[in-house]
């Protein structure tokens, strides 16, 4: 008899309902409270342990936490930061993000990690959004933001990272500032105290403010150490933005939760200088979108640079491409490879598709983690049986608590119940594995015909001219949508949109196969990695 499929390989540690934000969950019994319990840990466990690495320079976990208790106890005394105040921070991948993580924590503050693609405009109305009152940010990025200043009434403080000259600019003072020494007063917070403030990377419309909480966190790391099985031996190359939620929850927090050693890759991601990392700091764990797997895999490093160290690979943020899979189980044999889907609303991980599934269900989002509940709804939110698609719906305590100053959409939601709508369309197969079909707001509509714009990507990821390839809906008037596909080709092909056409008549029905094919040198992308669909359209 063929046994259950199970996300982990182990047995499950032990589990119990609890109601959080008036949400009744599935959570593990025995867990840490806050974070702030888990960084003590590992830094009277590992004091001498290198922590993080950056372009040379390494922190040890007592190094580090000196450092961050400096930041803590400047915030403290010169501001009154406090419990619940905000701190906002736009870096990128620098070791200063980190300092500032971990200090915010231990005043029992709110982290706003911020999107450093955002231009001046958008940045000032998320700060303003926010209430941050004190903004930790790069010269180059004050000086993009300095012109919005007026729209910042609640900013008291920005600390600049940069030359001096910029930093002498009125209302800033230099990063070495919050390095002074000392170490904060203690606070007092519980596991539903806020931790992050996330905005959504808002490739559907305007980002919206996500509260995950020491309560949502800590089952994250718990997540992800149970299915992953990551301990204090592992090093991770931080590759993706560390102010999106994977970046933020599945490696910055997670390896100091591990007290493991975390390597910071200054954005944007470069696949050259990755391998680098790979082989000399002897990574063992990688997490990245699918983007950044057909670069590593495409770079006339790959084969040349050793990474026998790497046990561990991730990947989410976007379906991974069966053929992605099979090549680089080719290439890197000794790799134990895991599919995770998430949302920032979900602190990351809902799902994983765990390395003994990779072949058998290359194109599957895994089996629910072992506190995630999942549910299939259709149009009116009725449970729809397996096989049939609807909206995926997740219930567990990494499920966040609200949207910032938001109620309105923070009621709409959630279904009765506490099921969150994800808002991707999804199928359960018999034996409980999800799949997803197409963020819902995606689906074209042609002439009444329902198409998911991801069932057409994996066929035409199948041809081997194309490196990558995005399908959306384009309007119409005697359809009302008709297919486009936009597609790069691999270094050195010519692609026929004719034969490309040809070849997905051969796997799709004929009002699945694209009207229109548009060839690019690279598609848009957020720093998350994910591709900017609304650019696309209209072209």
């Amino acid at each position: 008899m063929r046994p259950e499929p199970s996300v982990t390989s182990g047995p499950l540690p032990e589990r119990t309902r609890e109601t959080h934000y008036g949400r009744t969950v599935l959570t593990y019994a025995r867990r840490p409270r806050h974070f702030n319990e888990v960084l003590r840990r590992s830094v009277e466990t590992f004091p001498e342990k290198t922590a993080l690495v950056f372009e040379g320079q390494r922190w040890s976990y007592r190094h580090l936490w000196e450092e961050a208790c400096s930041l803590a106890a400047v915030l403290q005394e010169d501001y009154a930061f406090g419990v619940g105040e905000r701190l906002a921070v736009l870096t990128g991948n620098l070791p200063e993000f980190v300092i500032a993580a971990v200090g915010c924590s231990l005043l029992g503050a709110v982290l706003v990690p911020l999107n450093t693609r955002l231009r001046g405009p958008e940045l000032g109305a998320l700060l303003a959004h926010s209430g941050s009152r004190v903004l930790i940010t790069t010269t180059e990025h004050w000086e993009q933001l300095a012109p919005e200043q007026a729209a910042l009434k609640e900013l008291r403080g920005v600390f600049v990272i940069g030359d001096e000259h910029a930093q002498g600019q009125a209302g800033t003072r230099p990063w070495r500032d919050l390095l002074r020494g000392g170490h904060p007063r203690p606070v007092e917070i519980d596991e539903d105290s806020p931790v992050y403030l996330c905005y959504t990377s808002g490739t559907t419309g305007l980002p919206k403010g996500v509260i995950c909480t020491h309560f949502n966190l800590i089952h994250t790391l718990l997540n992800y150490e149970l299915v992953k099985g990551l301990s204090a031996d592992d090093v991770t190359l931080l590759g993706v933005p560390i102010f999106h939620i994977t970046g933020l929850a599945a490696q910055f927090a997670q390896f100091l939760y591990q007290g493991g050693t975390l390597v910071l890759q200054r954005l944007p991601f470069r696949p050259g200088p990755a391998l680098e990392l790979i082989e000399r700091e002897r990574v063992t764990h990688f997490f990245g979108v699918p983007t950044m797997y057909i670069m590593l895999m495409n770079h006339s490093d790959f084969r040349q640079r050793d990474s026998s160290s790497l046990r561990l690979a991730a990947s989410g943020g976007a379906p991974l491409p069966p053929d992605v899979v099979r090549s680089w189980t080719q290439q890197a044999p000794q790799v134990r490879f895991f599919n995770f889907y998430g949302l920032t609303e979900t602190t990351s991980p809902a799902t994983c598709l765990p390395d003994r599934y990779k072949l058998e269900r290359p194109g599957s989002a895994g089996l629910p983690l072992p506190v995630s509940e999942l549910l299939v709804v259709g149009d009116h939110h009725e449970p729809v049986p397996p096989g049939e698609v609807g909206e995926l719906a997740i219930r567990g305590p990494m499920v966040f608590k609200e949207y910032w100053r938001n109620p309105e959409a923070t009621q709409a939601a959630f279904l009765d119940g506490g099921w969150f709508l994800t808002g991707d369309m999804a199928r359960l197969d018999e034996d409980g594995f999800v799949h997803i079909v197409d963020r819902k707001k995606d689906m074209i509509n042609r002439a009444g015909e329902k198409i998911y714009c991801a069932e057409v990507e994996n066929v035409l990821y199948g041809h081997p001219a194309v490196l990558e390839v995005a399908v959306v809906g384009q309007a119409d008037p005697f359809y009302g949508e008709i297919v486009k596909a936009v597609v790069v080709p691999r270094p050195g092909q010519v692609l026929d949109s004719e034969a490309l056409r040809t070849f997905a008549a051969q796997h799709l029905a004929s009002f699945k196969v694209p009207a229109l094919i548009e060839v690019r040198d690279e598609l848009p992308r957020n720093p998350g990695g994910k591709v900017m669909k609304q650019l696309l359209r209209g072209r």
